[in-house]
């Protein structure tokens, strides 16, 4: 049975904060994980993980610009079990910590919207 790539990510974007392992997606999709991470990586070229750990990245990206929410906070909306490990993956992966994410985003917006065109 054909998998559509587009509602598998759709339903991971939609349950992000839910979702722990691979395993859960292929549950929801009646599927084995091995068969899913294939097809998942045949069509797209990506590997499962890497696409829900993006999209947690994301989300947390999303939260520190939209709310005040605190960090420790969006990283469990996000669906990280663990919070030292998800602040060192966001460091890593966007080359600075989730609070100096937040205020860089905020001066940058500030500063945008004083300037006149």
């Amino acid at each position: 049975m054909p998998i559509d790539i587009n509602h598998v990510k759709q339903y991971i974007h939609r349950n992000i904060y839910k979702l722990h392992t691979i395993t859960d997606v292929a549950t929801y999709l009646d599927m084995s994980p091995e068969t899913l991470r294939k097809t998942f990586l045949r069509e797209t070229q990506e590997t499962l993980s890497q696409y829900i750990l993006d999209q947690r990245l994301e989300f947390i990206k999303k939260k520190l610009r939209e709310t005040d929410l605190l960090c420790f906070e969006i990283i469990y909306k996000a669906g990280f079990r663990r919070e030292d490990s998800a602040a060192k993956t966001f460091h890593r992966v966007v080359g600075m910590t989730m609070q100096q994410y937040r205020l860089r985003y905020r001066e940058f917006t500030k500063y945008n919207a004083n300037v006149r065109i």
